[in-house]
């Protein structure tokens, strides 16, 4: 119907040069500016006299709203999606429209930031370039004005700048977006009142005391040079329950060009009067509640989207939020045993090293011109108010973490670094409807930066840190909304709360991470002046495997530094003891039997060949209170020889592998001749630990010789054979996280009787004390043998099974009338005082608790 235009229609190109449009090509097509499409209605009404009537009958069976994007595509030859390009500190709504828009979430890409957390102007670049080459469109770029982590504003001027040299020079446009969800209010700190605005001095009504007096600090003129760059986007979002102080659930989308509404117009005869305007036919939604916008208007109209007004605020906001800035950046010295370090640079850390002489005089000079002076003396101070000026995060947002030191070195393992964060968020937020808020002196949030999405600039948060590895960071987020904090010194007081309890909780994560002997008080005693926090020691636990030969596996606890390794040992106990031993597994052969080390001494000395150490065997044991109260002890006490260490492999983090096996489960096999036990293989935290003992080999090919029986090898469990003979392939890397044992349901795998299709390897860690990564590492080497391998019947031998106590968090919180809680358990359990005894006093050989069991000895 609009094919009479097609002989004289012309449009302008994105780099400005003008072509018929029935000749123009489906890459210039997809890249005509944003005003040149809006245009087209307009100028066919202005030369042809066509209606938006005609113009919308004649397009409806075309365009995408009809159609889809899909058939476009396919019609006009695209075969490469068009992108959607954010930074990678976007909020996660962009995936999420993005999939219900039917782009996709994977063609929104991420453009890496720098170290402010800002996009990186240069990224970009090489991603719009790679675009070109492609002949790949792009739909928008996003530019984020107040990331809700980190406060950071992107470059936008530089990104305008950008957009027009691809248009002149490659043919290459795309909407800006500015994501001014948070940061969009600041810009009323660069606009001036009108002539009219009912605006006083911004000073009246204050008192000139140095209590009172809050200032009001400027932009820092990267922030003020982008946001005065809005204007000149296409769209932009904006949340006036954030930084215009308006409840939810007011939000608003702005367009520069009003005509952009009209993409996303449906009209609706029941909403739709003539000569009415709706705004309900705008957007997704339909009907829209008024209160929202009618209270946005009235705080705009009362406060003013000027300096004096929202302006004024926000200033007063941003120069609190650089004081308490100061305060995070200034509470750790050399000689505490934490660290406190903000997201954002000193200007001084920006030249030079974080611990560099430079970066402390300026900490000590922060200390004596700001962090210790009242605001009149801070604004009176030139030296002082240039140096606040530089400091902080581009809006009201301070992010920080911190870490702890441990003999006066810093801690290097992130997941211990993480705990400390979560501990401290744990302190100062609301988690429960239960809790109070006047019991949380400072309220914190927190977030989780993602090492793939915040790429070399959270390497630097980290290496500031003292931290290594890839992890993904737990951080804490102080947002100032309010100016009056900094009033009566009410700053110091928040601070010193802060750093009172960081320094108690430093103190539990250094003893958390101190490889000491093994304490046989599992839960310690209370005494009137201690902490409110402690840390449940438990001796060191094995499992015992084995009657031909004596095997024991150790009972590990990640989040331990003192139990926080998988060991294999062959040892040996008194004749007597054996036999008794070997007696009672006669008869109770599934029956798994712990051996409990009664001396305060490390694994290491156990694991070394040759030593022996004083123990007990224990018959019931329950993981589930191994940190709560003592286990009954089922034997007098005896000595026990290590006769070969088979393997002893520490489990801290940097020993770790980045993922779990993807397509086995891996397991280490040993022992005798006649008989066989197997120990998982701890690759990664959480994690599971299953053992058994006396399992049973069908080899199908290869050998599997007494040597390396009594080495140990490594067993790959492939897939379960069910018993109508269904094949079910195993991948550890689906099945974890497992859940706590007492969920994991009788479908688990590791059941007694049930077959396994198995590969065997040698050992790629030859050494016994060798560490991961790596550990099994089998690229490059074949399997010795392949066949099946079949966990014992209850006549034959038991399963350990645990999930709980291997990653179970230590630290038990007590309170003075007995009450004790292991946090990973979920609740409170009240015990008597008396019952929280000290197994060192504890008489092994004369105590009622020694019933049954070798009670003949």
């Amino acid at each position: 119907q609009l094919s009479f235009i097609g002989k004289n229609f012309s449009i302008e190109l994105a780099n400005g040069s003008v072509k018929l449009f029935k000749d123009c090509t489906t890459w210039e097509l997809l890249n005509l500016r944003p005003t040149t499409v809006l245009d087209i209605p307009e100028r066919l009404y202005q030369k042809y006299g066509i209606t938006s009537q005609f113009l919308q009958a004649s397009l409806k069976d075309y365009i995408i709203q009809t159609v889809g994007k899909d058939y476009l595509e396919q019609k006009f030859g695209i075969t490469k999606p068009s992108l959607y390009f954010a930074s990678s500190t976007h909020h996660y709504s962009w995936p999420k429209g993005c999939a219900i828009v039917g782009i996709g979430s994977g063609n929104l890409k991420s453009v890496p930031v720098d170290y402010a957390a800002r996009l990186d102007i240069n990224e970009l670049d090489k991603v719009l370039a790679k675009c070109v080459r492609n002949k790949q469109a792009v739909y928008a770029v996003v530019a984020i004005m107040g990331s809700t982590e980190q406060g950071a504003c992107d470059p936008l001027t530089d990104i305008v700048v950008l957009r027009e040299r691809y248009q002149r020079r490659y043919g290459l446009s795309f909407e800006i977006h500015a994501d001014a969800a948070w940061g969009g209010y600041f810009r009323t700190m660069l606009i001036e009142p009108s002539k009219n605005s009912p605006c006083g001095d911004d000073s009246e009504g204050h008192d000139e005391d140095g209590d009172t007096f809050v200032p009001i600090l400027a932009l820092n003129p990267y922030t003020r040079k982008h946001l005065y760059s809005i204007k000149d986007c296409d769209s932009i979002t904006i949340d006036p329950h954030k930084s215009g102080y308006i409840p939810y659930p007011d939000g608003g989308l702005c367009y520069q060009d009003q005509r952009m509404r009209y993409l996303v117009t449906w009209t609706s005869p029941v909403v739709t009067r003539p000569m009415e305007e709706s705004i309900g036919i705008y957007g997704v939604e339909g009907s829209k509640p008024g209160a929202a916008p009618v209270a946005a208007w009235l705080s705009h109209d009362v406060i003013g989207l000027h300096q004096k007004g929202y302006g004024a605020l926000l200033g007063q906001a941003t120069f609190t939020c650089s004081k308490i800035y100061c305060h995070w950046a200034t509470m750790s010295t050399d000689k505490d045993n934490f660290i406190v370090v903000p997201f954002n640079m000193l200007p001084a850390e920006k030249l030079n090293p974080p611990n560099s002489k430079e970066v402390k005089k300026q900490k000590q000079k922060i200390r004596e011109l700001i962090v210790t002076k009242s605001n009149l003396d801070i604004i009176k101070n030139e030296e002082a108010m240039n140096l606040i000026k530089k400091v902080g995060s581009d809006l009201i947002i301070n992010t920080f973490a911190c870490n702890f030191k441990v003999n006066g070195k810093m801690n290097e393992n992130i997941d211990e670094a993480n705990y400390l964060n979560r501990r401290l968020f744990e302190k100062f937020s609301i988690t429960s409807y239960k809790q109070a808020n006047k019991s949380k002196p400072l309220i914190l949030t927190s977030t989780m930066l993602r090492q793939s999405a915040y790429g070399n600039c959270l390497t630097n948060f980290k290496n500031r840190l003292g931290l290594k590895g890839d992890q993904d960071l737990y951080v804490l987020i102080n947002v100032v909304m309010s100016p009056w904090p900094t009033e009566f010194d009410f700053i110091t007081t928040l601070t010193k709360t802060f750093k009172e309890n960081l320094k108690e909780l430093a103190e539990l994560s250094i003893r958390r991470n101190i490889k000491t002997t093994a304490h046989l008080n599992l839960i310690p005693s209370i005494e009137e002046n201690q902490l409110n926090e402690k840390i449940c020691y438990t001796s060191h636990l094995f499992v015992i495997q084995g009657t031909d030969e004596i095997y024991l596996v150790h009972l590990p606890i990640f989040q331990l530094a003192t139990h926080r390794y998988q060991v294999i040992i062959k040892a040996e106990i008194p004749t007597r003891i054996m036999e008794k031993y070997k007696d009672f597994r006669k008869k109770n052969s599934s029956k798994v039997l712990i051996l409990w080390c009664q001396e305060n001494i490390t694994i290491d000395q156990i694991a070394t060949e040759g030593s022996s150490f004083t123990a007990c065997i224990i018959k019931d044991f329950d993981h589930y209170i191994a940190l709560k109260e003592h286990p009954k002890i089922s034997s007098i006490t005896f000595r026990v020889k290590t006769i070969k260490l088979l393997k002893m492999r520490n489990l801290e983090l940097p020993y770790q592998d980045a993922d779990y096996p993807k397509d086995r489960v891996p397991f280490y096999i040993y022992g005798t001749k006649n008989q066989l036990h197997i120990d998982h293989l701890l690759l990664k935290s959480p994690s599971i630990q299953l053992s058994a003992e006396n399992v049973k080999i069908e080899l199908t090919s290869g050998k599997f010789t007494k040597e390396q029986k009594e080495r140990g090898a490594i067993v790959h469990i492939i897939a379960k054979e069910e018993k109508d003979g269904t094949i079910i392939d195993l991948y550890e890397v689906a099945m974890q996280p497992f859940p706590d044992t007492k969920y994991l349901g009788d479908s688990f795998f590791f059941k007694t009787n049930n077959c396994f299709h198995v590969e065997l390897y040698e050992d790629p860690a030859y050494d016994p004390t060798s560490n991961g990564p790596g550990l099994d590492k089998i690229d490059s080497i074949s399997p010795f043998a392949i066949g099946k391998l079949i966990l014992p019947s209850v006549s034959k031998g038991g399963l350990y099974i645990d999930s709980h106590l291997i990653n179970i968090d230590p630290i038990v919180k007590i309170k003075k009338d007995g009450i004790a809680k292991c946090t990973s358990t979920g609740s409170w359990r009240k015990c008597p005082k008396q019952l929280f005894v000290n197994a060192e006093k504890v008489d092994v050989k004369t105590s009622p608790v020694h019933a049954s069991f070798f009670s003949s000895l």
